[in-house]
C-alpha cells in the first residue's frame, strides 16, 4: 500500500470518528501502547483515576502498575451480574483529587455499551480527562469525540476499523499533551508542528 492510500484511509477512518481537530499519533508495534501511552502519559503523582470493572487487562494493568507504584489512586465503579453500571457511581467515587475516568465504551467479555456521552458529561462538568477504550466499537459504533467529550481516543486497529494486527491509535483533543513513554523516530521536522501525519 503507497503512503498516499495509508493516509488516504487513516483520513477515512478519522472522519467515520467524527475527529475535528484532534492531535493524531498512528502507533505502529503493539495494539495496546496506545492505551499505555494514554494511562502513562496523562495521569501523574496524586492523582485519582475511576474506571470500571467492564475493563480488558490492556486498561486495568498500566492503571493498576501506576497504583502499586503510588503514582495514583483508583476506584472501581462495579457492574452488576449483567454487566450493567450504575452512572451516579461515577459521581459517588470523585475525590478532590480527580482527575480522571478511564473506560471501555464496550466489554471485551458482555458486550454491554456504556453511555459514553453521559460518562463525557459527567468528566466535563467536573474537570475531569475522559479516556476511552474503543477496541470493541471503533468502527462497528458511531463515536464522535466532541459531542461524547472524549479527551482520549484509543483502539487497536485489526477488530471492527478492519486494518492488521499490531497497530493502533491514540487520539488526543485539541490542546491536550499526554507526556511521552519514548522519544524520537519521527523525524526532525516532527519538532516544529507542521507534520501532521506522522508514522512512528
Amino acid at each position: 500500500m503507497s503512503e498516499t492510500s495509508k493516509k488516504q484511509n487513516f483520513l477515512q477512518g478519522a472522519a467515520l470518528l467524527a475527529i475535528a481537530t484532534a492531535i493524531v499519533k498512528l502507533i505502529g508495534a503493539l495494539y495496546k501502547l496506545p492505551l499505555n501511552m494514554a494511562i502513562g502519559g496523562l495521569f501523574s503523582r496524586g492523582d485519582h483515576v475511576i474506571t470500571t470493572d467492564l475493563e480488558h487487562n490492556s486498561v486495568l494493568r498500566p492503571l493498576y502498575r501506576l497504583e502499586d507504584e503510588g503514582v495514583i489512586t483508583l476506584s472501581v465503579v462495579p457492574a452488576d451480574r449483567q454487566g450493567r453500571v450504575e452512572y451516579a457511581d461515577f459521581e459517588r467515587l470523585l475525590r478532590p483529587e480527580t482527575r480522571g475516568i478511564v473506560c471501555t465504551h464496550a466489554s471485551n467479555l458482555t458486550g454491554n455499551v456504556l453511555d459514553l456521552e453521559r460518562i463525557g458529561g459527567i468528566a466535563r462538568t467536573n474537570g475531569l480527562l475522559f479516556v476511552v477504550d474503543a477496541s470493541q466499537t471503533a468502527g462497528a459504533y458511531p463515536i464522535d469525540m466532541e459531542r461524547m467529550q472524549i479527551d482520549a481516543l484509543c483502539a487497536p486497529g485489526h477488530k471492527g476499523l478492519l486494518g492488521p494486527q499490531g497497530v493502533g491509535f491514540f487520539l488526543l483533543r485539541s490542546g491536550l499533551v499526554a507526556d511521552t513513554l519514548t522519544e524520537g523516530g519521527s523525524g526532525y521536522h516532527s519538532l516544529d508542528g507542521n507534520v501532521f501525519f506522522v508514522y512512528n
